[in-house]
This record gives C-alpha cells, structure tokens and sequence, in this order.
C-alpha cells in the first residue's frame, strides 16, 4: 500500500511539473496533448516523431484536444476625450465580468499607438481643439464637406493603412469593436480583406457602437459593418439615414461601466470613504477626463456663489489629466467656514463621487449624462462641444 501511495503521488507530482513548470524549448512528442485541432490530432499519431514548441502558455491553452481556445476580441478607440476609452473600458469589463475567462479583450487606441505624423497627434489636437470651441466647430464641418472628408480619407489611407493592417492581423480577432467615428473607415475594409483568406474559419464580424447621444458624424455609420449599436432613436434614425441597412441597427443605450450597474452604497458611507463632510450640501465639477469646458472660471464663480448662501457646503472639482488646471485651482480656491474646497486630478472612482454628491456640473458629454441618471443626481450642463452635442427647443 505504502509502495503504490509513492508511486501515485510520484506520477501525479510529475504531470503537475509537465504542465506548469516545463520551460520553452523544442521536444519530441509522441502523442497529441498539445495539437490544437483534431486534424493534427491524427497528423501526430500517424508520426511519433512531431515536433512542438511547449510553452507556459501553449500547455495552458491546448493542454485539450477538445478545449476551446479564448475567442479574442479588440476594441477600437482614439483617446479623444475621456468617453470613447470610458466606453470601451466598460465592454471589457462587462465582458469580463459577465463571460468570465471565456474572452480575451484587448483595447486600443490604434491612432495613437500606430498611425503615422499627423494622424498620430489626434489626442493632443482635440485637447487644443476643445478649449477652443470655434476652431472645435470648423474642424467638425471640415469633416462633414465631402470634398475634404475625401481629401483627408485619402491622405489617412497612404499614411497609415499598411500600420493598421499589420497591428489588427497581428492581434488575430475573432471580433473587432468600434466606440469610434474614426475607427471604421480602414479598419473595417482590413477586416474584409481578412475574411477572404479565413475559408473554412467563421468570419470576422465588425461592430461599431456609437457613443454619441443626440447627434453624431457621418464618419460613424459604415454600410458593411455587422452590426450598429445607438443609444439613441435620433442617432438610429441617423444611421439609417446614411445608407446602415435597418436590420444592422440595434438601440441599445450607452456603454456604462459596471460600477454603475450595482446599488451603491449610502452616500453617508462613502462621503466617509472620501473624507468628505457627512452635513454639508456637495456640487461635484467635472470638465471630462482631458478636464476641458472652462473649469477653471466655473470653478472660482461657483465657489463665490456658494459662499454667499446661507448653509455650509462643499465643493469637488475633477480636472481630469489637465494638471496645470489643478496646481492652479488648488492655489487659487481656499477652504472657507461655508465652504469647503477638494481638487481631484483625474480618478478612476467617479461613480463614488457621484454618490456622495447633490448636484453635478459639467460638459455635455454622453457617458457621463447616462452615469449621472443612473445615479438619480440632479445634473447643470455648463458646457458643450458644437458639433455632435446639438441643442434642441422643448416646449413644455
């Protein structure tokens, strides 16, 4: 009995080192444990002597003839503005969460990251471009003329078409997502070219999901994509309206990041968790994660006025990444009696900044009108970008 305890314990102990403890190198295998499909299954049974590269991750992923690798799925976004990365954070984490393990999700700001000068500067200009809204304004329609939006789809496609094919067939999808307006034109068309050679693999499905609320740029709406998702029926109307067959758009609502999904905890609790004081009225200023939409000028207006009412309050502002705009507000706004002053840079726990609050201000932008209504928070629009943010006359 002792004997064959060892003995077992010997080969069990000797299979868990196989899996997780053998390095990379080249070996001879006579058998098909590492074969990622029944057809070189068969290959490597016919021919003792196969060859196979055995690493970490390739004893994880294929340890099974029958185990189904992660379906991978890429997420496509520019950094312009804190709402096309907020968006495409909350797929992957929603996806994460809702099919755990079961996908691998990748996002990334294939501008930035891959496009050639000019393209690759499209963050910093839309920063310049926003504290600027007029100059916002005629880059807008310059987008919008079809001459120019030819013009510059032209010299876009010789300047970084062959960089974007080379990252998007290096990332092997089996699903590409769009959350934005300059994500379709040659992503889409790469995608196509890829499906040609894919026989008999399932083809790759191109998704785009529009985060604009109430208007948005033609430069979202491509006819050969698989599916369009709106959040809106005044942008699903849009969609049609450019050529999207009716089949292919789906309303659906924003994007929202999964700690909006669940009860929050009572605001007593997390004004605690924050240092905030558990008494006094709370304004929440927010200008976006670049921190754009003047609020600077908002801020020291909103602090006087604050001062001069008749009760205790608190104000927090978020300035996002704009750290010149921090440093600045932190000397100019001094704590008071009434008033209490908290400056944020950027922080990953709005949701919780929400909750503790009473009333938000901040710029127009999609994602964070949806979290503010999912937190039931009064909510002071104080500024917008021309262009999609349109403005419309309700009679009451």
């Amino acid at each position: 009995n002792t004997r064959q305890k060892l003995i077992t314990m010997f080969w069990t102990w000797t299979i868990i080192a196989c899996i997780f403890y053998i390095p990379t190198y080249s070996i001879r295998l006579p058998t098909t444990i590492f074969c990622p499909s029944i057809k070189e299954a068969h290959v490597a049974l016919s021919n003792t002597n196969t060859k196979a590269c055995v690493s970490h991750e390739s004893i994880l992923n294929k340890l099974l003839v029958f185990r189904r690798p992660k379906k991978r799925i890429l997420i496509l976004m520019s950094d312009t503005g804190g709402g096309h990365r907020a968006s495409a954070q909350a797929l992957q984490q929603a996806i994460n969460e809702q099919y755990p393990k079961r996908f691998e999700v990748d996002v990334m700001d294939i501008w930035t990251s891959h496009a050639n000068w000019p393209y690759n500067q499209f963050v910093p200009v839309y920063r310049f471009l926003a504290k600027h809204p007029i100059l916002w304004r005629a880059f807008y329609a310059y987008g919008l003329f079809p001459p120019t939006k030819v013009l510059q789809e032209l010299f876009a496609w010789r300047s970084s078409y062959q960089s974007f094919q080379k990252v998007i067939i290096s990332a092997k999808p089996d699903l590409v997502v769009s959350v934005h307006p300059l994500c379709q034109l040659m992503p889409l068309t790469i995608v196509r070219e890829m499906n040609k050679n894919r026989a008999p693999k399932a083809k790759i499905p191109f998704i785009t999901v529009v985060t604009d609320l109430g208007g948005a740029h033609c430069t979202w709406f491509d006819k050969r994509v698989d599916a369009c998702f709106v959040p809106s029926e005044a942008v699903r109307q849009l969609a049609i309206k450019n050529g999207i067959d009716r089949s292919k758009v789906i309303l659906r609502g924003l994007p929202v990041r999964p700690s909006f999904w669940k009860p929050s905890s009572p605001k007593s609790v997390i004004r605690k968790q924050l240092g905030l004081d558990q008494n006094r009225k709370t304004v929440l200023l927010m200008g976006g994660g670049d921190g754009v939409g003047g609020i600077e000028n908002i801020a020291t207006q909103l602090a006087r006025s604050l001062q001069k009412l008749d009760l205790s309050t608190q104000m927090i502002v978020i300035c996002g990444h704009n750290k010149l705009m921090t440093d600045s507000l932190s000397a100019k706004l001094k704590p008071e009696d009434k008033l209490k002053v908290s400056i944020k840079g950027f922080v990953n726990n709005v949701d919780q900044y929400m909750t503790a609050s009473d009333c938000l201000v901040t710029k127009a932008g999609p994602g964070t009108i949806a979290e503010s209504m999912i937190r039931g928070l009064p909510l002071v629009l104080s500024y917008y970008l021309p262009g999609q943010v349109i403005t419309i006359k309700i009679k009451f």
